[in-house]
């Protein structure tokens, strides 16, 4: 015979399922509410504690407190549906604490998701060329974007050519031209 869930069970499967398919979203999709405010800082702030995932950590931690109770509770003269007021008490902590832990948690993320932006100088540089744009009939120059590996990373750039026939794939040497303009 099935038994009916609990409330607190119900709650406690609905914040759990509602956190993995978040988890999952964001590790398949990234993340897709971006916010630029071009100061430097992290966007991340004690009002976030109060948000939509806030509210789900609560009562994630609340619920899981009630149902492990309920769980492991010896006690067989326990009723699901009344717990006293202590249980109510620790629960809330309980909330309390999963929601700063995980807000601390990503706020450590956040700091540790960063990329360096550091211009440095590409002159003497491999690149592969990725694409081509169309060439200009003024002055002959065929702009390619191409990609470079640095000790910082790979970078995507433009540079700018005379010769517009090189193959996609194809590895050339990146120099700086007259004018100060990355060229190949």
């Amino acid at each position: 015979m099935i038994e009916m869930l609990e409330w607190y069970n119900i709650l406690f499967f609905l914040c759990l399922g509602i956190f993995v398919i978040k988890l999952f979203i964001s590790l398949i999709f990234g993340d897709m509410d971006v916010d630029f405010d071009f100061d430097g800082d992290i966007d991340f702030d004690i009002s976030s504690v109060f948000s939509f995932k806030g509210a789900l950590h609560f009562l994630l931690g609340f619920s899981s407190y009630l149902a492990a109770v309920a769980h492991f509770d010896t006690n067989y003269s326990f009723d699901p549906y009344k717990f006293n007021t202590g249980d109510y008490i620790l629960a809330v902590a309980c909330g309390l604490l999963f929601m700063m832990v995980l807000f601390y948690l990503y706020k450590l993320m956040m700091k540790l998701n960063h990329y360096n932006t550091d211009e440095i100088d590409l002159n003497g540089y491999k690149c592969t060329i990725l694409g081509k744009a169309p060439v200009n009939p003024d002055t002959n120059e065929c702009s390619y974007y191409v990609l470079v590996n640095t000790p910082m990373g790979s970078r995507k750039i433009n540079v700018l050519s005379y010769e517009n026939d090189f193959a996609i794939g194809s590895e050339h040497k990146i120099y700086i031209n007259e004018h100060g303009i990355y060229s190949i």
